[in-house]
């Protein structure tokens, strides 16, 4: 994250400066751990709006106060003020130490500010979730989604073992050819997880 002359971002924390290498959700919740006080100004840089700056003031991690070209108003609209900046595609981010003023009578709490929202870690899970093909494949080996390479190599050893054509000699054509069809799917699902 980029600092101002004077900064205190968190310790510990190396986020950076631009929201399209993050999301705001990881930048609000490292906030929010460290109980950092102070001001993230989101200054956007593309689209119509490129230049517009918005502020959102912290105090011991809760957000105090969202400034975004809006009047300021009720707790309810601070709400929505932030989750319009949870749509911005990328913008430039600046952490400025805190300055003595104005609090709000109830901040935001984490669950107002990060419950819900979009992670880096949620980008992994979701790649994962929409490949189709890894689903089918999971799903023919009958292995849940997180499944690793170890338990697909043990899952398709017993169903190979138990389900290949040579066990079963005195099956019929029809029989044979089912277990067949059967043996080339589980070895399709196989190849498509360890390729």
């Amino acid at each position: 994250m980029a600092h101002s002359r004077g900064s205190c971002y968190p310790a510990g924390v190396n986020l950076s400066g631009r929201l399209r290498l993050t999301t705001l959700g990881d930048v609000l919740g490292a906030v929010y751990r460290e109980r950092t006080s102070g001001m993230l100004e989101v200054v956007e840089t593309e689209g119509p709006y490129s230049g517009r700056t918005h502020r959102i003031h912290f105090v011991d991690g809760l957000v105090q106060d969202v400034e975004s070209g809006a009047s300021d108003g009720l707790h309810g609209e601070i709400g929505a003020r932030l989750d319009a900046l949870f749509l911005l595609g990328d913008a430039r981010l600046t952490f400025h130490v805190a300055r003595p003023g104005r609090r709000a009578e109830r901040p935001l709490g984490p669950r107002e500010f990060l419950h819900g929202r979009a992670r880096s870690r949620d980008k992994v899970d979701q790649g994962r979730r929409r490949d189709p093909t890894r689903a089918r494949a999971l799903a023919t080996l009958g292995l849940p989604d997180g499944a690793d390479r170890a338990a697909v190599l043990r899952t398709f050893r017993m169903l190979a073992s138990r389900l290949h054509p040579d066990r079963f000699p005195s099956a019929t054509a029809e029989e044979r050819a089912s277990l067949m069809r059967r043996f080339a799917e589980i070895t399709a699902a196989y190849h498509a997880l360890v390729a």
